[in-house]
């Protein structure tokens, strides 16, 4: 009986370490959309660690541009560090629009940044193949040209998961 109040301070000394994540307070995507100077489709061909020693969390990748939306990009690199937050989620042979006010060679997005968005779908060989107005590179292209918001259909926030970014917090529900 006199164990029972022992026990939770021991294991309080003997717990791992706790870690909270906080949201960053950056732009949407849609912002990231307006002030960016470059917007262009990459190709992701290869993807590695920079340092292979036990800790190491930079990650490099050659990346070839697809079609460029905005501005003149010359990226041929992507390089960022991973975390245990906000991590960035990039695979090999995806394709992603990216919105960055950067310049030269190697893209570097940081934690939380919601600066990149995966449009794979829109190269997938599906059947029946996609029509324009059904691309997420279609309505990006109008946003851009004239600020046609995306349809509501088009949740860009369920997109931005899929690259590992904070998304927006959905409106609140109303009762």
């Amino acid at each position: 009986m006199k164990y029972r109040f022992v026990a939770p301070i021991l294991l309080a000394f003997v717990a791992g370490r706790a870690q909270a994540c906080v949201d960053p307070e950056l732009p949407s995507y849609r912002q990231e959309l307006s002030s960016a100077r470059h917007v262009f489709v990459f190709r992701l061909l290869s993807l590695r660690l920079i340092n292979r020693a036990e800790g190491a969390r930079e990650v490099v990748g050659e990346i070839e541009t697809v079609r460029v939306l905005k501005g003149q990009p010359r990226f041929t690199t992507v390089a960022w560090e991973q975390g245990n937050c906000g991590q960035l989620v990039l695979r090999v042979g995806g394709y992603y629009a990216a919105a960055t006010k950067q310049s030269g060679t190697v893209l570097k997005p940081v934690r939380g940044q919601n600066s990149m968005l995966d449009v794979g779908d829109d190269f997938a060989y599906s059947v029946p193949h996609k029509r324009p107005g059904q691309t997420w590179i279609f309505h990006v292209a109008n946003y851009l040209r004239d600020g046609t918001p995306f349809p509501e259909y088009f949740n860009v926030d369920q997109q931005m998961t899929r690259t590992g970014s904070f998304p927006q917090l959905p409106p609140p529900r109303k009762r």
